[in-house]
């Protein structure tokens, strides 16, 4: 019967460093308003610098970045985006927003643009539910649903990026980390291991081989596609080859040679349902040290 334990990927959080919210904020609501409405809204600018330190903080912490944490923080930077316009003009809140590509965290990005903090922020809570996905024992078949649940939901969080926050921010200083391709791929990514899940959820329930093919078909397909993603010329050349991982999702079929391939055992005899030569597969430079 083929493992649930095979190696999967999660991905690195995006780091940031320290910004001053309160002040900034508060000087544009004394300039735009008046100093009483600056003394109303002081406790609420304060919870919001309050949930941004946190973040920083966790950064460097055991238990690192919560979901529950980013999503409190989304929340309150949507309430920002509609009250205080945060820009480089003259009249506007200027607040700078700098990150770090999660995949060449040397290269880092500042943008006085909410939507691009919304968009790491983001980022991050779907890097989060792939990191929780992993840590959860998929040697169960409890577990193996839970995973897949948190991989469908870290696939969620990356097409939600791409489609609304990562378009709203510069794309003259936009990272590669939150371009459309790399979110895309994120995102095909997290949606194959979920299936591969469901492909490892019918080996251990003992479905039919020919249900079991069918899902092993699915599954491969799934990941070649993440591959061509991958190979995009926006994306090849940012990767780190040393965290080179392969796509390489594999069985003993007993034919000697090198090649991909699900097998499904039916009595003594192993079948060998997809097969493609490594050498055509591409590699994924994601996380090594959160696969498992």
């Amino acid at each position: 019967m083929p493992s649930a334990q095979t190696v999967m990927l999660a991905i690195h959080c995006k780091r940031t460093e320290n910004v001053e919210l309160k002040a900034p904020l508060l000087q544009y609501v004394r300039e735009a308003y008046s100093d009483r409405d600056a003394d109303d809204c002081a406790d609420d600018l304060a919870a919001v610098q309050t949930l941004r330190n946190e973040l920083v903080l966790a950064q460097s912490g055991s238990q690192g970045m919560h979901r529950d944490s980013l999503a409190k923080y989304f929340r309150a930077l949507t309430a920002i985006e509609a009250r205080f316009p945060i820009s480089a003009e003259r009249g506007h809140a200027k607040l700078s927003f700098p990150w770090a590509d999660a995949f060449r965290p040397a290269k880092r990005a500042a943008q006085c643009n909410v939507h691009f903090e919304k968009a790491a922020v983001l980022f991050n809570v779907g890097a989060v539910l792939s990191q929780q996905a992993l840590q959860v024992e998929r040697g169960t078949g409890e577990g193996i649903t839970q995973a897949c649940r948190l991989f469908q939901e870290a696939a969620g969080a990356f097409a939600l990026l791409r489609d609304t926050e990562a378009a709203k921010a510069d794309a003259s200083g936009r990272p590669v980390d939150l371009s459309p391709e790399c979110c895309s791929m994120l995102e095909r990514l997290m949606l194959a291991q979920a299936q591969e899940c469901v492909f490892h959820k019918a080996a251990l329930d003992r479905k039919s081989p020919g249900t079991q093919a069918r899902l092993a078909k699915q599954a491969a397909s799934m990941y070649a596609e993440v591959a061509a993603l991958f190979a995009a010329p926006a994306l090849a050349s940012h990767f780190e080859r040393s965290w080179a991982v392969s796509f390489f999702w594999g069985g003993g079929c007993g034919c000697g040679c090198r090649c991909v391939v699900f097998c499904v055992c039916g009595g003594a005899r192993r079948r060998c349902l997809t097969r493609a030569p490594l050498s055509s597969r591409r590699t994924c430079s994601l996380s090594p040290k959160t696969a498992t």
